[in-house]
């Protein structure tokens, strides 16, 4: 482009030293022919211009063209790289599901050829059972045998929980029990000890009243009021032996009853 602009300056100057004036002496036609002459170099000068300008333009145009091409190209080029990656990316993942799901598989075949040897050795037991289904009149068949053998299940079930139920409560009740006796046990201990301390007292009496009875020699009037102190003494004694006795009853009732 730099080489275009200083040709068209060199022809531009030409053009103003061929139409500076000339000092020699011309005719009109003389002049007249070069005025035209002129004129016509400048209209082809003009006309080049105008086609060096529209080849410069179509010039920038299609490096503008080439540019936009390359910025595509390296859109495009970058897109093919992201997709590539992606595409590499998703092949790992699907490869390592792949080996995921190939291990599952040798894991489920593994489990298939237990699950077959354990039908293999319960065989038996299905000969079995249709044997005794075919023998027995009570069954259809073996599923309902198997039904029959689950209802017995729950019911021996149902009777270990009410079993140990009623051993909770036979447990509750002894400790019940046990701790009742412990209770009355207390009591007639307590009462024992009342006994003991009342027949203690009682004897201090009965000595006091032996003493008061030698008194009746002399003082046979003063005898009364001990005599009839020893009289409700004893009866005290005797209602606690009543007490006692009808407490024991009842214990013993209540324990072996």
């Amino acid at each position: 482009m730099n080489c275009f602009y200083s040709n068209n300056d060199v022809f531009i100057i030409y053009l103003l030293l061929r139409m500076m004036p000339v000092t020699d002496l011309k005719t009109r036609a003389t002049r007249k022919m070069e005025k035209l002459s002129e004129i016509e170099v400048v209209e082809k000068a003009s006309k080049f211009f105008d086609y060096r300008s529209l080849l410069l333009l179509i010039m920038l145009l299609k490096e503008k063209h080439i540019l936009v091409s390359l910025q595509e190209n390296n859109l495009k080029f970058a897109r093919a790289v992201k997709k590539a990656y992606e595409e590499k990316e998703l092949t790992k993942q699907k490869e390592a599901e792949i080996e995921c799901l190939e291990r599952e598989s040798i894991v489920l075949q593994r489990k298939k050829k237990q699950l077959l040897l354990k039908v293999q050795r319960n065989t038996i037991y299905k000969n079995f059972l249709d044997q005794v289904t075919k023998k027995s009149k009570k069954f259809g068949d073996v599923w309902e045998l198997i039904g029959r053998f689950d209802t017995l299940l729950a019911n021996r079930e149902q009777l270990l929980l009410k079993e140990n139920e009623g051993q909770e409560l036979a447990e509750t009740q002894r400790r019940q029990h046990r701790y009742f006796i412990e209770e009355w046990s207390n009591h007639i201990l307590q009462c024992n000890n009342q006994l003991s301390s009342l027949q203690t007292h009682l004897d201090q009496v009965r000595s006091l009243a032996f003493k008061w009875v030698c008194l009746t020699l002399l003082l046979p009037g003063a005898i009364l009021i001990p005599t009839l102190h020893v009289m409700h003494i004893q009866s005290l004694v005797i209602c606690i032996k009543i007490k006692l006795f009808l407490t024991f009853n009842s214990v013993w009732i209540l324990s072996y009853g």
